[in-house]
């Protein structure tokens, strides 16, 4: 089971930081960890910084990288890339970042099938709850259709929105692939990732 971290450095500028203590502090963990580096609003070079910054704690302490298609000019050999749900950028995934895992949004499950027929790629969807970061946001995934997927593509699903651990813990026995987490994590890690640990 697979936690991925989104960051948020603008609110945030010392969360690289608090997060490389929190794993020093807490050793091994019984789930995997990405960091997916989001950060719409980075300028260029500041993403620059970030990206290496972001790359060094991966591989200091285990974790897998991820990035924003957004963030295109920074993408490397093995990076995970997240594509929005947006037709243009989707199409650039699909043209030029075959090579790479991709990890495709969608909000809601209308296009699900469609997307599942892509073996190629993995998909996160949102929002499960209402984001914390987001709360009025608009309507929330079908959770009879999300139950009624086989198990061979809720392996390969990632959920978001305003996850919590103690909202993942009773989802870990769908066998979906991930949960992502972003404003719950950014305050306190060590908080979020002990929490997580003692429930799984």
């Amino acid at each position: 089971m697979r936690v991925t971290l989104v960051t948020d450095v603008t609110q945030h500028p010392d969360l690289n930081k608090r997060l490389h203590y929190a794993l020093q502090a807490l050793g091994p963990l019984p789930f995997q960890l990405s960091l997916w580096m989001r950060d719409k609003a980075l300028a260029p070079a500041d993403a620059a910084i970030w990206a290496d910054r972001w790359r060094w704690l991966c591989e200091r302490h285990g974790l897998r990288f991820e990035i924003s298609l957004a963030h295109a000019a920074l993408i490397q050999p093995g990076d995970v890339i997240h594509v929005p749900d947006v037709p243009q950028m989707r199409h650039q995934a699909h043209q030029h970042y075959r090579d790479h895992l991709r990890i495709l949004s969608l909000h809601g499950l209308d296009q699900l099938g469609i997307a599942l027929a892509n073996r190629e790629v993995e998909l996160l969807l949102s929002p499960l709850y209402r984001p914390l970061s987001k709360p009025a946001t608009g309507p929330l995934l079908d959770r009879k259709g999300l139950e009624s997927l086989k198990r061979a593509e809720r392996e390969r699903i990632h959920l978001m929105g305003g996850l919590t651990a103690k909202r993942i813990a009773p989802l870990v026995g769908g066998r979906f692939a991930g949960f992502a987490v972003k404003t719950v994590w950014h305050g306190k890690p060590e908080v979020f990732l002990e929490n997580m640990g003692t429930r799984l």
